[in-house]
């Protein structure tokens, strides 16, 4: 591919994002309490580098990258610490929906960043 761009594999990206939303999450919590601006423009500053440097041939295997470790973070969150995410009382699935849904905004940004950007990097035939 010829956009300059390095190139990683997918299991590189999806390891690296995951790695760096989580330790995102963290942050956020040990400042807010909560997730907060801070955790949503890091997860779409990842959702647009993943696409940015994942080898094109590999793009498939970032695709659903977005939305499923918006899911995995919130999933967590809404097993060991629903506050941040919801109400303190809610059980895993409210809290669970609750966090997806305060996140969705975002969670269609990153998406959105992320598939236009692959269309974008397609090979010139």
């Amino acid at each position: 591919m010829g956009d300059g761009l390095p190139q990683r594999s997918a299991r590189e990206v999806t390891r690296l994002t995951v790695a760096l939303l989580l330790t995102a999450a963290v942050l956020d919590l040990l400042l807010t309490e909560r997730l907060s601006l801070l955790f949503d423009l890091v997860f779409v500053s990842l959702c647009v580098g993943g696409a940015l440097v994942v080898r094109y041939s590999e793009r498939l295997g970032i695709a659903l990258l977005p939305p499923l470790s918006m899911a995995g973070v919130v999933l967590l969150l809404a097993i060991s610490r629903p506050d941040a995410i919801a109400d303190a009382g809610d059980g895993v699935v409210q809290a669970t929906a609750t966090g997806l849904s305060g996140h969705g905004a975002v969670l269609a940004l990153g998406y959105g960043a992320c598939a236009a950007l692959m269309v974008l990097r397609r090979p010139q035939e």
